[in-house]
Order: structure tokens, then sequence, then C-alpha cells
């Protein structure tokens, strides 16, 4: 998780440039309701929830959503979280370590 603004309800998750690397990649969330994420992953795949997985979240969180905002699953490694937003965004580029991104500008 890189930032997370909670006046905008945006969530930036990045992976920074390496050796193996060299572009860094941002995903935005927006606007964020809820979340179910670790400090870091090491890989990333986001899809959107099917109906079992919609039902088994909000059985344990109590948690609802208009017709607005969607559930997007979070994988990474070993790791099954969730993201409720109405949209997410990515970006590749070649942006340094703490430049903004140009998902957000300066927001975050």
């Amino acid at each position: 998780m890189w930032s997370y603004r909670v006046g905008h309800s945006l969530l930036l998750l990045r992976s920074v440039k390496s050796e193996q690397q060299p572009t860094r990649v941002d995903v935005l969330f927006k606007p964020v309701a809820a979340l179910n994420l670790p400090s870091k992953f090491q890989t990333l795949r986001i899809r959107n929830a099917d109906a079992d997985e919609a039902a088994s979240i909000r059985s344990v969180t109590g948690e609802t959503w208009s017709d607005e905002q969607s559930l997007f699953i979070v994988e990474g490694g070993a790791f099954v979280g969730w993201v409720l937003a109405a949209v997410v965004a990515h970006t590749e580029d070649n942006g340094e370590y703490s430049d903004p991104s140009s998902l957000v500008g300066d927001a975050l």
C-alpha cells in the first residue's frame, strides 16, 4: 500500500522500479468505502468479485454497497483481500520513487 487519502478516499498501490522491473506501476482505487489489504504485495492481481465472494464478504463485514460501487478482489501471493470502490485504474511509467502518480497528481 503506497498511500491512502481519507478526505478523497483514494488508495494508491505502487510497485517501485528495480533492476528487474525498469518501470513503476501505480494502481488507484477511488472512492474507497472499505478495504482489507496487507501493507505489501509480492505480486498483484485484481479482479471483480464473483457473487459468492461478495456474499461472503458482506456476511463477515456487514458492508453494503450501491450500484456505483464494485467489490474488487486483490490477490498477492498467498493473501487474498478486497477493496470496495467505484473505480480502479492503473498506469505504468518511468517515474521515480517519490514522484506523484499521474493518476492523482498532487492529491496524495
